[in-house]
């Protein structure tokens, strides 16, 4: 009887212990989304910033050469 109870419990700790770990694997790969996720957001915010500054820039040079010629 004690060596039925002892493979019982044996086997309820195993289960609970791959559990455990896969929801720290879980915990783990949602994280690394959430940095790569907001990585490409920081990335794509400064292409665009430089992009706009460029057109910016070429509306600007068109304006004073309208204004000065």
């Amino acid at each position: 009887m004690d060596c039925f109870r002892y493979l019982a419990l044996q086997q309820s700790t195993g289960l609970i212990q791959q559990r455990w770990r896969d929801k720290l694997a879980a915990r783990q790969q949602h994280q690394n989304y959430l940095n790569m996720k907001a990585s490409a957001v920081a990335i794509q915010a400064l292409w665009r910033g430089h992009r706009d500054r460029l057109r910016i820039h070429k509306v600007l040079g068109l304006f004073l050469l309208i204004i000065y010629y």
